[in-house]
């Protein structure tokens, strides 16, 4: 009888709690992939166009439609050229500020807010 007294490790009951607790978080680490990896998308896009010679004496208008380009061929679909704030101030910085919302469970939905800043000035 005194071995029962040696013995150590996890109950079912708490396998189960750690074993629930590990999936929850999967799962939302699973939800936020897509999102974080679009936002890797849209930052190397606006600094592909960055990396553009004589970007900053193009249009606004021509920025965006180089953003344009650059999103559709990432598969961007939560922003578009005409999101970006195009500002003059000794050249042109594009910003862009936008959130992204995935539904999670019911009526629960994750948001992630992004502000992404490129500086066009000098190339």
């Amino acid at each position: 009888m005194n071995h029962f007294k040696r013995q150590r490790g996890m109950t079912l009951i708490g396998f189960f709690m750690v074993l629930a607790v590990g999936c929850f978080f999967a799962f939302i680490g699973l939800k936020l992939f897509p999102v974080y990896k679009e936002y890797f998308s849209v930052k190397q896009a606006m600094s592909s166009v960055q990396s553009q010679p004589g970007v900053s004496k193009k249009s606004p208008r021509e920025i965006r439609s180089m953003l344009d380009s650059r999103f559709f061929s990432s598969y961007v679909e939560v922003v578009k050229g005409k999101d970006a704030k195009i500002v003059r101030k000794n050249g042109y910085r594009i910003e862009m500020l936008y959130e992204h919302r995935v539904h999670l469970i019911s009526n629960i939905e994750l948001i992630a807010t992004f502000d992404i800043t490129v500086d066009l000035t000098g190339r």
